[in-house]
C-alpha cells in the first residue's frame, strides 16, 4: 500500500509539472464566507455575498467556451471552464474528494483576468489509486448583483 502512495504522490506531482509548464493561467478562488451577515444556511444564499481574503491563487488550464462536454446529451452551456491539477488544490488547502467539499467550492467565486465567474459546477475527474487527479470548475457569469 506504501508504494500505491508513492506512484499516487508521483502522478499529483507529474501533473502539476505539466501544467505549470504548458498552462501559465493563474486564476483566483475565492470561498464565500458562510460566517457573512445575513447568509442565509437554509437557502445557501446571500445577497451581499462576502468572501474570504485572500483568495487561493490556482495554476488552472482556462478554456473560454459556451458548452462544457462533448456528450450533446450532457453538455452544459457556460461561459468558461477551468481544470485544476489536485497537487494545485492540496497546495491551495482546497478539498474536493467528498459531496460536503463540492457544495463548499460550488458556493465560491472564480476572478480571471479582472473579471469575475460563478462557479456553476465542480466536477472531479480522472480516478486513479483511489483519489480524483484534476478537478473541472464549470463557470458562468455572474446574474446582475450576484457577486
Amino acid at each position: 500500500m506504501a508504494g500505491d502512495k508513492g506512484l499516487q504522490n508521483a502522478m499529483k506531482d507529474g501533473m502539476l509539472l505539466l501544467f505549470d509548464t504548458l498552462f501559465t493561467d493563474r486564476v483566483e478562488l475565492h470561498l464565500m464566507d458562510m460566517n457573512a451577515v445575513g447568509y442565509n444556511s437554509t437557502y445557501g444564499e446571500n445577497p451581499e455575498k462576502g468572501y474570504l481574503e485572500p483568495p487561493k491563487i490556482l495554476i488552472a488550464s482556462w478554456k473560454p467556451n459556451n458548452v462544457y462536454g462533448t456528450d450533446p446529451i450532457n453538455q452544459i452551456q457556460c461561459s468558461a471552464y477551468m481544470t485544476v491539477p489536485a497537487k494545485e488544490m492540496i497546495r491551495a488547502e482546497l478539498e474536493y474528494q467528498t459531496e460536503e467539499d463540492i457544495q463548499v467550492l460550488m458556493k465560491s467565486k472564480v476572478v480571471f483576468n479582472g473579471e469575475d465567474f460563478d462557479v456553476i459546477q465542480v466536477k472531479p475527474k480522472t480516478f486513479f489509486l483511489d483519489m480524483y487527479q484534476f478537478c473541472d470548475f464549470i463557470l458562468s457569469k455572474p446574474k446582475h448583483g450576484s457577486v
